[in-house]
């Protein structure tokens, strides 16, 4: 019967802080290696949610497994940016976070139509959400460090029991994190990194704190 000290180094997506708590998809193991008749229970603090998905990044921007989420921007953004990464391929790792449909309705045309005519500007916003070669979980609790995308760092902050990131000043909700994939990991997030079009007004308008 093998347990998770039998396969310490094996963890690929377990992770331990400072405050020697372990996190599996991120949650955290409260309670490890009961053994019981029939298996090995750990306990932990959540449900881990979503199920993983066996498709590729580019796969599952295009075909989801969860109903309530939709990439339509970021497959418009591939098809004018066709040759920059294949997504596809299972040889390299990713890690994403990637900004789901209904949260970018509010983007006015003005915003999405400079951002689609400029292919330099594209490029360098869709590089912000994006972590070539390594695949980043993301812990309930603790301190996170900063990450280095393909374009830009992503900064971590907490508060108020959630996850906000930044890319280039502009911050986002992590409302959804850890869904792993074929080929790394994605994040769902409430706005687009990087990419700055609101005055400070405007700003402050959208903001739910604000509100």
């Amino acid at each position: 019967m093998s347990t998770l000290a039998d396969n310490s180094d094996n963890l690929s997506e377990m992770f331990l802080t400072k405050l020697l708590m372990y996190y599996m998809n991120g949650a955290a193991l409260l309670e490890t290696d009961i053994v019981a008749d029939n298996g090995v229970l750990h306990v932990i603090d959540k449900i881990v949610v979503p199920v993983g998905s066996n498709k590729t990044l580019a796969q599952y921007h295009k075909h989801p497994d969860l109903n309530s989420l939709s990439f339509d921007s970021i497959n418009e953004a591939a098809t004018v940016l066709p040759d920059m990464i294949n997504h596809n391929s299972t040889d390299a790792y990713f890690t994403a976070f990637s900004p789901n449909d209904s949260y970018l309705n509010s983007m006015p045309n003005f915003a999405k139509n400079l951002l689609y005519s400029n292919k330099t500007l594209l490029q360098n916003v869709f590089r912000a959400h994006i972590i070539l070669g390594d695949v980043y979980f993301l812990p309930t609790y603790g301190k996170m460090h900063s990450l280095l995308p393909m374009e830009g760092k992503l900064k971590f902050t907490r508060a108020a029991e959630k996850i906000y990131v930044s890319n280039n000043k502009v911050r986002a909700e992590i409302i959804l994190a850890n869904i792993p994939i074929a080929n790394g990991v994605i994040h769902i997030i409430d706005n687009l990194l990087y990419y700055t079009y609101q005055n400070i007004m405007q700003k402050i308008q959208s903001m739910p704190e604000t509100r």
